[in-house]
């Protein structure tokens, strides 16, 4: 039985219900990169990627007065109908010299006109910084757009190294199999949980020794997880995803770190060979970020915890409120309210 295929390009008044998904979180890492054979596809050539390109920027060194800065955001339409299953970033100078991946504090992809499954913000389509420059999906699975499509990308720079760059460019093109291909893609959205809570500003403090924070929220529609990852700062050492009703662990990982705190990896999940958890709009998780401060000193906002994944909903994907309070947050802090940043008319 064939898989249903991306809606037609929709009137510019109507809320998209297509999204990206390949990455899960807002800021960087759990990203379910895995090796799978590409099926071959028939027919006319199409359009196979999406690039958004931020204009070249100097990026003057520590010693020059370097600091860390947004970007001016961009808003750019998709071009091409179809699935989105992975991406890659790329920092080059006006040589085309490779900028080290240090200097990438985060770039987000996001969706407007779509919501998060855990709270009613713009859709995280994907999420890169110093330690994720990509990632990919088999192309059976990605998340569904559509030619037409309003897609906001952010970025934030942070030069502290002790050399100048001119011209930089950042760029990210994200893969897409594209709605002519031989088959559908099975659609999948990313979602994310994150501590603090998107009310919240910024990171929380860690105090000395070992620390727990929280936050929880319900899931807008049920569907199926098929894959867990995580990020977290210095001195973490677990994350956990859980149903806060019943206590049951849905997902623990043990962050791996060198002697110094410095996170190595964030062990991910991701169920090939059977089916993995439901998310039900009745229950509601929980994300847990354990911390091991070993300075003797309460470390000021420098801690944080997110699980995201991907997941294959069982239904419609929620509509998107523009008029919910947090949404509109999300929307300002995202855009840092400035000049041309501003969204374009449509997607409003």
């Amino acid at each position: 039985m064939s898989r249903p295929r991306p809606e037609p390009r929709r009137r510019r008044h109507e809320p998209v219900a297509t999204l990206l998904a390949i990455v899960l979180i807002p800021n960087l890492a759990a990203c379910l990169a895995v090796d799978h054979a590409l099926f071959v596809l028939k027919g006319p050539p199409a359009p196979t990627v999406i690039t958004i390109e931020f204009p070249a920027v100097d990026l003057p060194g520590a010693d020059a007065g370097g600091r860390a800065a947004h970007l001016e955001p961009l808003w750019i339409e998709s071009p091409i109908e179809g699935w989105m299953y992975g991406f890659t970033v790329t920092m080059r100078d006006a040589s085309g010299d490779t900028v080290p991946s240090s200097v990438l504090h985060h770039l987000k992809v996001l969706k407007p006109a779509e919501r998060e499954l855990l709270h009613p913000i713009m859709l995280r389509v994907l999420a890169a910084g110093s330690e994720t420059r990509g990632a990919r999906l088999p192309r059976s699975i990605g998340v569904p757009v559509s030619e037409g499509d309003s897609l906001l990308a952010t970025a934030m720079i942070h030069n502290d190294l002790g050399t100048n760059f001119s011209g930089v460019r950042l760029r990210v093109q994200i893969d897409v199999t594209p709605a002519s291909a031989s088959s559908s893609a099975r659609t999948a959205y990313p979602f994310f949980l994150q501590v603090p809570g998107p009310e919240e500003i910024g990171e929380f403090d860690l105090p000395p020794g070992r620390s727990e924070r929280s936050f929880q929220a319900r899931p807008a529609v049920a569907g199926e997880v098929i894959g867990f990852g995580g990020h977290a700062h210095r001195y973490a050492v677990e994350l956990r995803f859980e149903d806060a009703a019943s206590g049951q662990v849905l997902w623990r990982s043990a962050i791996r770190t060198d002697d110094t705190g410095t996170i190595l990896d964030v062990p991910r999940k991701r169920y090939v060979f059977r089916r993995g958890p439901m998310l039900l709009p009745d229950h509601i998780y929980r994300v847990s970020v354990v911390y091991d401060n070993p300075t003797g000193e309460t470390l000021v906002g420098a801690g944080m915890g997110t699980v995201g994944g991907l997941i294959v909903p069982r239904g419609a994907w929620p509509e998107v409120d523009r008029n919910d309070p947090l949404y509109q947050l999300d929307r300002d802090r995202e855009l840092n309210v400035r000049g041309s940043g501003a969204p374009p008319p449509h997607v409003h």
